[in-house]
C-alpha cells in the first residue's frame, strides 16, 4: 500500500526556555534604509551593496539585483518588471556570507507584493564559496503584505562562505494569471543571515521552534524532520511527545557534550480534524526546549495541494520497500541505484523541490547528493524515501 507524505515548515524562529537561553544574532543584515545607494525616496545603485550591519567577519559581504538596478523607497527594494525567461533569471542576491564561529543558521528576510498582479513564485538557494552549485532551501509564494520568511540552513554551511539568493521561477502571477510582469512588483526588506555563536553554558538548538503539517490525510503516515544541536551537555537529552505523534528517538547521547542530531516525527491522523501537541527536548543541563506541532488532517486527498505561503508540501507516493523492484542504498557521497536503465531517476528533498535529474544506467549507479537529510528518489514510477 503507497503512502502519500505531506511536510510543510511554518515561519517561526525562537527558543522556548525555562531559563536563560541562547538568541540567535545577525551575522549581516540589509535593511535599505541606510545603504549607501539607498534612500528613503527613490534612488538606483549600479553595484553591489554593503550591508547596514553585519558581524566582524561579514563587513564585505554584499547585496545585489541581478539583471537590474536595485530600486529604494523607504526601506524596500523591488522587482519592478521583472519577467522570467529561464536563460536570463532574475534573482536577489546576497553575496560572501562568511559563518564560521555560528551554528543553527538560517536565511530570513521581509516579502510582500504591491499587488495581486505580483510575481508570485520564487524559489530560494544557496551555494557555497568554491562550487559552481545552486542548491535549493525550498520554494515560496509571494504574499501580497509583508510576511517573513525563514529557511534554515543545513550544517554544510557551518564554518564556510555562502551565497544566497531568491530567484523568480515563473511568470504567474499571485491572482493566478499567467502573465509577463511589467509595472507590478515584489518588496523586500530585513533581509539578513542568523545563527548561533558557540554558548558557554548548556544549550539545545533547533532551526525552527514551531512545526505546522497541513493537510495531512486521515489514516495515511506522514513524518517531519527536526534538526537538534546541543552544546556544552551535561548528560543525555530526553525526547517526549504524545500521540498520535511518535518520535524515532527518546534520547539523544551527547558525545564530547554535543549532540547533532535530526530526529523524525511521525504521526498517522486516525480521524478528519486538527491535532496539536509539542515535542519537548529536556536535560543534558540546558533549558527544556518546546517545539509546538500541529496537523490539519483531510479526509480525502484533495487534487491538488500547494502549501499556502512558504514551502510547497511533498506529493510523491512513497512505496513500500517490497514494491520497490529498484534497489537504492545510501553510499559515502549520496545513492546508489541498482539495474534503473534507461529509467528518469529524479531526487527531490522534504520541500518537494527537485535537486537531482538523470538517466538510470545498467548495474549500479551512484549519485551525489549536496547534503545529508531525507530525500525522496523517484526511478520511473516507482519513489523510495531514504535517510542519509
Amino acid at each position: 500500500m503507497k503512502t502519500i507524505k505531506y511536510i510543510f515548515a511554518c515561519l517561526f524562529v525562537g527558543l522556548a526556555t525555562t531559563t536563560v537561553a541562547q538568541t540567535a544574532e545577525n551575522l549581516v543584515l540589509w535593511d535599505f534604509r541606510s545603504t549607501v545607494g539607498i534612500t528613503t525616496s527613490y534612488d538606483y545603485a549600479t553595484a553591489p551593496v554593503l550591508p547596514d550591519s553585519s558581524n566582524t567577519n561579514n563587513t564585505a559581504a554584499t547585496f545585489f539585483t541581478e539583471s537590474r538596478k536595485i530600486t529604494g523607497q523607504n526601506g524596500y527594494v523591488f522587482s519592478t518588471g521583472w519577467e522570467f525567461i529561464e536563460a536570463s533569471p532574475r534573482y536577489w542576491i546576497v553575496n560572501n556570507v562568511k559563518t564560521d564561529g555560528y551554528y543553527s543558521l538560517a536565511f530570513m528576510f521581509d516579502m510582500g507584493a504591491s499587488s495581486g498582479n505580483a510575481p508570485r513564485d520564487f524559489e530560494v538557494e544557496y551555494c557555497i564559496s568554491g562550487t559552481d552549485t545552486w542548491v535549493s532551501l525550498g520554494t515560496l509564494m509571494s504574499p501580497q503584505s509583508l510576511t517573513t520568511k525563514t529557511f534554515p540552513l543545513p550544517r554544510e554551511c557551518e564554518a564556510k562562505t555562502i551565497s544566497l539568493r531568491i530567484r523568480l521561477t515563473s511568470n504567474y502571477k499571485i491572482n493566478g494569471v499567467n502573465a509577463a510582469q511589467t509595472n507590478t512588483q515584489n518588496r523586500l526588506k530585513n533581509v539578513k543571515v542568523t545563527g548561533y555563536v558557540e554558548p558557554t553554558i548548556p544549550s539545545v538548538v533547533t532551526s525552527l521552534s514551531t512545526y505546522s503539517i497541513c493537510n495531512a490525510v486521515k489514516n495515511a503516515p506522514a513524518s517531519v524532520n527536526i534538526d537538534i544541536t546541543g552544546k556544552k551537555l551535561t548528560g543525555q537529552l530526553t525526547l517526549s511527545v504524545l500521540p498520535p505523534f511518535s518520535v524515532n528517538k527518546t534520547t539523544l547521547e551527547p558525545v564530547n557534550e554535543s549532540v547533532t542530531e535530526t530526529v523524525v516525527v511521525n504521526f498517522t491522523p486516525t480521524v478528519s480534524g486538527e491535532y496539536n501537541d509539542r515535542l519537548i527536548i529536556s536535560g543534558g543541563g540546558s533549558e527544556t526546549k518546546i517545539i509546538s506541532l500541529r496537523i490539519l488532517a483531510l479526509g480525502y486527498t484533495p487534487p491538488d495541494l500547494i502549501a499556502q505561503g512558504y514551502l510547497l508540501l511533498t506529493t510523491l507516493p512513497v512505496n513500500k520497500e517490497e514494491e520497490n523492484t529498484y534497489i537504492v542504498k545510501v553510499t559515502e557521497k549520496g545513492i546508489s541505484v541498482s539495474d534503473a536503465e534507461g529509467l528518469m531517476i529524479s531526487i527531490y528533498n522534504v520541500s518537494g523541490v527537485q535537486i537531482n535529474k538523470t538517466i538510470g544506467t545498467a548495474g549500479n549507479q551512484e549519485i551525489t547528493l549536496p547534503y545529508k537529510g531525507v530525500f525522496l528518489v523517484k526511478t520511473g514510477n516507482t519513489t523510495t524515501k531514504i535517510i542519509r
